[in-house]
């Protein structure tokens, strides 16, 4: 079986749930790979299938693979297009995936400088949003939770907890300093309990 690696921009999308996963790789282990897997051209860096990879691997079922010739900028509207269009994503999903979209750019292009396309396609926050089909003040208010109440994060990123519910956690905790919420249960606990006031 080929070995292959994941595009760095395939990240900016969550996982699959384990138990959609196990669902998924039990339909391909029964009836196979339909749609193949899209690696980037003289590459072996998937961009789009990452999930049907591991789940062919598991299986021990060669995928089938086609191949995408692109630049940077290329690749990545190939990636949130495609994922866009066939994933549910919940709101704050939509709005986390604009927030790093628009800082990938940014941080891309600032430090690497390495394409001219890349750099004179910058993404801002209002392009990002439209691309995801959401609200810039809900992208701007994911990048807040993102910066102050990090471990939010991949609970929303994952859809556990949408970027309101965080919002609020966090307001509660600025007015409550005393409060220490350190890790994702205590997160998770304080938000249950705004939603039972």
């Amino acid at each position: 079986m080929i070995e292959l690696k994941y595009h760095q921009f395939v990240s900016l999308f969550p996982r699959m749930r384990k138990d959609e996963f196990k669902l998924f790789q039990k339909d391909i282990a029964v009836n196979g790979l339909y749609i193949p897997i899209l690696v980037l051209n003289n590459t072996d860096l998937i961009i789009d299938g990452r999930h049907r990879y591991e789940a062919c691997k598991a299986a021990g079922i060669d995928p089938k693979i086609e191949y995408f010739s692109g630049n940077d900028n290329r690749v990545l509207l190939k990636i949130v297009s495609l994922n866009c269009r066939r994933r549910y994503l919940s709101e704050s999903q939509r709005a986390a995936i604009a927030a790093e979209l628009a800082a990938l750019i940014r941080e891309d292009t600032l430090k690497q400088n390495y394409s001219a396309n890349l750099q004179n396609s910058k993404i801002s926050i209002r392009e990002a949003a439209q691309q995801l089909n959401i609200g810039s003040k809900t992208v701007e208010a994911a990048k807040t939770i993102k910066a102050q109440f990090p471990q939010t994060w991949e609970p929303i990123r994952s859809g556990e907890i949408t970027i309101n519910d965080a919002y609020k956690v966090l307001s509660s905790n600025r007015r409550s300093p005393t409060k220490d919420v350190c890790n994702i249960t205590q997160v998770i606990v304080t938000f249950l309990l705004l939603k039972l006031k």
